[in-house]
């Protein structure tokens, strides 16, 4: 079946036609969530925000290592990850010599809960470091933006200049430096809510 994509507005008002359709808000599930950058947006818009993280001092809805959970809610509008990206962030690092291979199991347990959730939408975000370990799995990043690259199915978010804001932070803040960018969950939140097949669905659930 053929997606059609829409790309969001250069505003970010929540559209009159996914307002108000159905009493059920659009879900997300945010998984190695850290501060809760990516689903920020999605949860001052409305949504349903479930974040699992496996440190107990983050936001987190769930606390749990992704490795051994599974999710037995309903299927999801958008599942978004953000695997640690240390590892992969050292191994292009040329003045640290003869590395070990970037422990793989947290991406590899995201696949297995995109698979068993079946989203509408998912994203696996990550860094340069990531692109050869991830292209077996993963392939070609879907989209690019600065330091941040994007794999997944999602709608197409148009050009977006993110700013720099690792530059203005300490090796030390690395959880800080990890962070999402606002504006570009409310580009993806945004992208989402324009989709017809969700309008669609949503349409019927609101009848």
């Amino acid at each position: 079946m053929t997606h059609t994509a829409y790309h969001p507005t250069d505003t970010y008002p929540r559209p009159a036609s996914v307002s108000g359709i159905a009493s059920t808000p659009l879900l997300m599930l945010d998984l190695s969530s850290g501060l809760g950058g990516a689903s920020e947006p999605m949860l001052n818009r409305g949504w349903q925000v479930i974040r699992v993280d496996n440190d107990p001092a983050m936001p987190a809805n769930i606390i749990a290592d992704i490795r051994n959970w599974s999710w037995k809610g309903p299927r999801p509008h958008l599942l978004w990850a953000s695997p640690p990206c240390t590892e992969f962030t050292r191994s292009i690092l040329p003045w640290i010599p003869h590395q070990q291979p970037p422990d793989m199991s947290i991406v590899e347990a995201v696949c297995r809960i995109v698979w068993e959730t079946q989203p509408y939408f998912w994203c696996i975000e990550n860094v340069r470091g990531a692109l050869r370990p991830f292209k077996p799995i993963l392939g070609r990043p879907r989209a690019i933006y600065g330091p941040i690259f994007l794999w997944g199915y999602f709608p197409d978010l148009g050009s977006l200049r993110t700013l720099p804001w690792k530059t203005r932070l300490s090796g030390r803040q690395k959880t800080a430096r990890a962070k999402i960018p606002r504006i570009l969950g409310e580009r993806l939140a945004i992208a989402i809510e324009m989709q017809p097949q969700l309008l669609c669905e949503l349409s019927h659930k609101g009848q």
